[in-house]
């Protein structure tokens, strides 16, 4: 099982990080990931932990994208689907598939991928803003297009793309219930 483990950013990271109110890209280090055929980047002072996929319980009545928790060192995370929530067809997990766990308002949430690539530095000149299609200002996940080695990468909000389902979720993540104090939300 492949692990790697991201300290927390210094404030020199400020400058690169992808804010809520933050309608495009910036410059900086990405961590980029695969779905399906694309490429995929997020901030990479977003990525607490990569980890090789784990046992993971599925919860009843979540929505459809929700594959259910896992327990990450004591703590309760949920785990998104990244091919359920972007519309793809699922696909059996591989020796690649991982876990990217982020923290979104406070609470940490893992999205599941199918291969983490690399890390990538983004130049200014290699942003470019995403194509909006219909209405202007929606909850649009994706923040802009990064141009590098003759490959797009997709770069994503990652504030937008799971803040309504970590608020769904309740009490799961940071600052949620712990398997070692056996809370949970009626206890609370």
């Amino acid at each position: 099982m492949r692990r790697f483990q991201y300290t927390r950013p210094s404030p020199l990271w400020k400058g690169d990080r992808m804010s809520a109110g933050s309608p495009s890209a910036r410059p900086g280090k990405y961590l980029t990931f695969a779905v399906g055929q694309e490429l995929y980047g997020i901030g990479i002072a977003r990525g607490n932990t990569i980890q090789g996929l784990v046992p993971i319980t599925p919860l009843p009545q979540t929505p459809r994208f929700i594959c259910g928790v896992i327990n990450l060192r004591g703590q309760i995370v949920p785990i998104v689907d990244t091919r359920a929530k972007f519309g793809m067809p699922g696909a059996e997990p591989t020796g690649h598939t991982g876990i990217i766990v982020l923290e979104v308002d406070g609470k940490l949430v893992g999205i599941l991928v199918d291969e983490v690539k690399d890390v990538m530095d983004v130049r200014e000149d290699q942003l470019a803003p995403p194509p909006r299609f219909g209405a202007e200002g929606g909850d649009d996940m994706v923040c802009g297009l990064a141009k590098v080695n003759n490959q797009v990468r997709i770069l994503l909000d990652v504030d937008q793309m799971l803040r309504s389902d970590v608020g769904a979720l309740g009490g799961a993540g940071a600052g949620g219930p712990t398997v070692a104090d056996g809370r949970g939300p009626a206890d609370e």
